[in-house]
């Protein structure tokens, strides 16, 4: 069966109306026990180190978050400038800065890793009638329209 362009308006309508919905969600800064209001980028940054076994350097968490060097930084001063990170050089290379969680950016970890868990277990409650062959496809289409605007962002930058 063959794609119309409507079914393609309606799937891009309805991306457009998810990403405004996280968008929303996003923008919103939270609390997580430490009197500070954090960003989800904030956090986002903060469960990236959580989560690593090793050392991580600026350009480690600007992989890890889809992000610039320039980005990873100054969310990096203002987490330091709030005591949930401190930056050090690193013993191997003098030139390269190591971020490392506080007690109280470990706090935060660990309660968005229970906020993470809350948040998922109600998704998937909502996803009752949802198959697995469903998720999957949403996730191929998801994937599909990302890399199709990642490629218009990148043709218009030569147009």
């Amino acid at each position: 069966m063959e794609i119309s362009i409507d079914q393609i308006k309606q799937t891009l309508g309805a991306s457009e109306h998810l990403l405004g919905a996280m968008q929303k969600y996003h923008s919103v800064s939270r609390d997580y026990g430490t009197g500070d209001l954090l960003f989800s980028r904030e956090v986002h940054f903060l469960m990236v180190l959580g989560r690593a076994d090793t050392d991580l350097f600026i350009g480690d968490i600007a992989q890890a978050l889809g992000i610039t060097h320039g980005a990873v930084s100054q969310l990096a001063e203002r987490l330091e400038k709030k005591n949930l990170i401190i930056r050090h050089k690193s013993n191997g290379d003098q030139r390269k800065i190591i971020s490392v969680l506080t007690a109280k950016g470990r706090k935060v970890f660990q309660k968005h890793e229970s906020y993470d868990q809350k948040a998922f277990q109600r998704v998937l409650e909502r996803c009752v009638d949802c198959s697995n062959e469903e998720l999957e496809t949403f996730v191929k289409v998801a994937v599909f329209l990302t890399e199709c605007y990642e490629s218009f962002a990148d043709a218009n930058k030569t147009d």
